[in-house]
């Protein structure tokens, strides 16, 4: 017979007894042969068998099931104030930067000169205002008291010079220029001045610088001679 298992309660072990006693009793009141017997001793083995597992059944289901210890739940901790938000402060607006045009101005004759009637020749220059922005040299042009000149003038790449008639002799009086140049862009700059023509012999010269020839030297060296001996 196998026993039971410890964990097993008492009742069980006497039921257990109580059906071990009972397949001896039938066996000794009764007479079968060998193989009857063995036939009735397996049956009632399994029947005991059942029984013990019925009773086990229900002794589990009146155990009363202890309760299993719950994890304590975490404490929460305590998160700080969230800041308060900041105020934007509006940027103001950059300012827009104007465009540029090209610088061109009237550089022979300088302002408060006179110009000879006959060496009347003016002469400007002028440069990019936009260093992304190249001159247009072909877009020179110049006007003398109305009068178109750009014919006459030549065009470099930062300058543009020529006269101011095409006569000779330019009659004196004032005269009003106004010169253009622009970009490939098309930005134009522009610059107007009035310009004075003398007659060239009202026009002040300069005086004759002294001679300082060797041979001069030497003449005068002998007439401070010639005035010491006659002195003496």
């Amino acid at each position: 017979m196998r026993h039971l298992p410890e964990r097993s309660d008492a009742r069980l072990r006497r039921a257990w007894s109580l059906a071990r006693e009972d397949i001896v009793s039938c066996h000794e009141r009764t007479k079968h042969t060998s193989a009857e017997w063995a036939r009735w001793k397996r049956w009632m083995m399994i029947g005991a068998a059942l029984s013990v597992l019925s009773l086990t059944a229900t002794l589990n289901a009146q155990t009363p099931v202890m309760p299993q210890p719950q994890s304590p739940l975490p404490v929460p901790i305590p998160q700080p104030p969230p800041a308060p938000p900041q105020p934007v402060i509006p940027q103001p607006a950059q300012p827009i930067v104007g465009y540029r045009s090209p610088a061109i101005a009237l550089v022979q004759p300088a302002a408060g000169e006179l110009l000879a009637q006959d060496k009347a020749v003016l002469i400007f220059r002028f440069s990019q205002g936009e260093p992304a922005d190249p001159l247009d040299a072909s877009s020179f042009a110049v006007w003398v008291s109305g009068s178109a000149r750009t014919a006459s003038f030549q065009v470099g790449a930062t300058e543009a010079w020529g006269p101011l008639s095409d006569s000779r002799e330019v009659a004196p009086g004032a005269y009003q220029v106004t010169a253009r140049i622009c970009s490939t862009r098309g930005a134009c700059g522009t610059t107007t001045a009035t310009v004075m023509v003398a007659s060239s012999d009202a026009l002040p010269t300069e005086p004759a610088a002294p001679n300082t020839s060797r041979r001069q030297r030497v003449i005068d060296l002998v007439l401070a001679a010639l005035k010491r001996l006659i002195g003496q």
